[in-house]
């Protein structure tokens, strides 16, 4: 009798491990099905930007993606995986660091808040910085599409006095900037203003003196169908603000 209890015992202690290594066995065949039917909006474990290093902190506050399908990434980071990246890097399509891109590891010395890629593939940055790589630049800046500074953008202007929190290209060339800043270029701009594609101010927009009197946080050029030949760059030039919402013709 003692003999077949212990029996039926084994027989259910092992009916429930079986059991138990067949839910297991399901489990993953179905974690598997699901990450093979994965939906838009999943995260792409495929896509490591090994952004950050062995206990530091990465944040980043933009990205731009190139017509290549590579990315610039800007923001408040030192390290890409092992390799040196001040605050500005470029990732292949798979997320890998694009090595070819700033490879001096250089870049901005403080916070990259906006990246904007030109059609000509040249980059500009925005942020709180005062150099790259290692050449003054107050917080505004061109980069070639190999990460050296464009020295032939911002030659002569002493850039913004406060951060440029965004920034808005226009078809015509001309770039939209906003942020915190007071003065550019040692004119007074208050918070909001209008650079020509070389870096300087467009003296055209914003009567000297004017402007916003709260903090800029986002910048997005309008492409309105014009409603006459004459109006083309007027129209071309509006752009939304979102701290307050208001259009600048």
């Amino acid at each position: 009798m003692k003999s077949n209890i212990r029996h039926h015992a084994l027989f259910a202690h092992h009916s429930s491990q079986i059991l138990l290594k067949l839910i297991s066995v399901l489990a993953i065949f179905t974690l598997a099905a699901v990450a093979g039917r994965a939906t838009a909006g999943d995260v792409d474990l495929s896509f490591n930007s090994g952004l950050g290093a062995s206990g530091s902190a990465a944040t980043v506050f933009a990205v731009a993606v190139q017509p290549d399908g590579k990315i610039v990434a800007g923001g408040a980071f030192s390290q890409v995986g092992n390799e040196a990246r001040g605050n500005i890097a470029r990732f292949n399509a798979d997320g890998s660091l694009d090595t070819t891109f700033l490879s001096s590891g250089v870049g901005a010395n403080g916070d990259v808040f906006s990246v904007v890629v030109q059609a000509d593939g040249k980059i500009l940055l925005f942020g709180d910085f005062t150099t790259v790589n290692g050449a003054a630049r107050n917080r505004i800046a061109r980069l070639n599409s190999d990460g050296t500074l464009d020295f032939s953008f911002l030659a002569t202007g002493t850039g913004a006095n406060l951060a440029v929190n965004t920034a808005a290209l226009q078809s015509d060339g001309k770039i939209t900037i906003g942020g915190r800043f007071t003065t550019i270029n040692g004119t007074t701009r208050n918070r909001m203003a209008r650079l020509n594609s070389d870096g300087t101010l467009d003296n055209s927009f914003l009567a000297t003196g004017s402007g916003i009197n709260g903090e800029v946080l986002s910048l997005a050029p309008m492409r309105t169908r014009p409603r006459s030949s004459a109006r083309i760059s007027a129209t071309d030039s509006r752009a939304w603000s979102r701290s307050a919402m208001i259009r600048c013709a």
